[in-house]
């Protein structure tokens, strides 16, 4: 049997008239669905990988739809209701040039002017506006950082790297 194996999602339900699943796609993986040809289907932790075909897979907002191929019975698309959906290692397709997602920015460093290291990202928060980052500092305390266009250079996960410029703007001291 294919493998080794890595998850890319879970199955949100079905449609076993059409074999069809919705898939709620790994944030940071969901580029992965891009012209997939196979999935490994996996009802529990136990269980066989089942190695499906994919005839087609729509990407839309928060999930994606597949539909299987004929060889796989409409009985066992019913079943996979819950399952975690899986692709090949020899099939991963590498990140996007430029792509992240905010939950692979979590312990990456942070270098500020003149590569001063300003600490590590222990968190990622989301607001309306934009992401923040939470820096826990080597010197202990933590700052607050937005992940805005003025002031991040380049975000790098594959380099464990965050880039950003002058952070004076930014910085509020709450000394007092």
């Amino acid at each position: 049997m294919p493998g080794p194996w890595f998850r890319i999602g879970a199955v949100r339900s079905v449609n076993p008239a059409r074999r069809e699943l919705r898939i709620q796609a790994e944030p940071a993986l969901a580029y992965q669905f891009d012209g997939i040809a196979w999935v490994g289907i996996q009802a529990g932790n136990a269980a066989p990988v089942l190695r499906c075909k994919v005839e087609s897979a729509q990407r839309h907002e928060e999930d994606v739809t597949l539909r299987l191929g004929a060889g796989t019975t409409r009985d066992a698309v019913a079943a996979m209701r819950r399952a975690q959906v899986l692709l090949e290692q020899a099939a991963r397709k590498p990140r996007p040039e430029g792509f992240w997602h905010p939950s692979e920015l979590e312990g990456l460093k942070v270098a500020g002017i003149n590569d001063e290291v300003l600490g590590t990202v222990r968190e990622v928060v989301e607001t309306r506006a934009h992401f923040i980052i939470e820096v826990a500092k080597p010197e202990g305390g933590s700052l607050m950082l937005p992940l805005v266009e003025s002031l991040v250079e380049t975000i790098d996960p594959d380099a464990g790297l965050i880039r950003v410029g002058d952070i004076a703007p930014y910085v509020v001291d709450d000394e007092d």
